[in-house]
């Protein structure tokens, strides 16, 4: 199970254990995002900190309907205690959480300042 916290700007922030080029899991605070529907979006400092590989470019559509072009990185992220590759797209200045990653959780948040956010596994994946 993962535990975060609701931030003081009502966001749901959980940590994502995302393996570094090293070959180490390093923390990465992520927005639990529902409105974005793929693994992980990191912003370019994140990426380069990781040494993450570029393994593609998506086009994706914004919240505003504008269309862009984005770098995508494969990341291996420490998920339900098991590693999982998920995409990364590079993007924003926060780390998203999306909803493909969240695939076969349950997510409980108990939505106040500080408030507990728990991520676990459903066992449908």
């Amino acid at each position: 199970m993962f535990e975060g916290r609701i931030s003081a700007a009502l966001k749901p922030v959980v940590p994502v254990l995302i393996m570094s080029r090293e070959g180490q899991y390093q923390p990465v605070e992520a927005v639990l995002d529902t409105g974005f529907n793929g693994d992980l979006a990191l912003p370019p400092a994140t990426i380069r900190r990781l040494g993450l590989t570029r393994a593609t470019v998506f086009k994706a559509t914004l919240a505003n309907g504008q269309e862009v072009y984005l770098n995508g990185y494969e990341a291996t992220a420490l998920w339900h205690d098991r590693p999982l590759i998920a995409t990364a797209l590079e993007s924003g200045n926060e780390a998203l959480l999306g909803m493909n990653l969240l695939m076969g959780s349950k997510v409980t948040m108990e939505v106040k300042v500080d408030g507990l956010v728990a991520i676990e596994d459903a066992g449908s994946r």
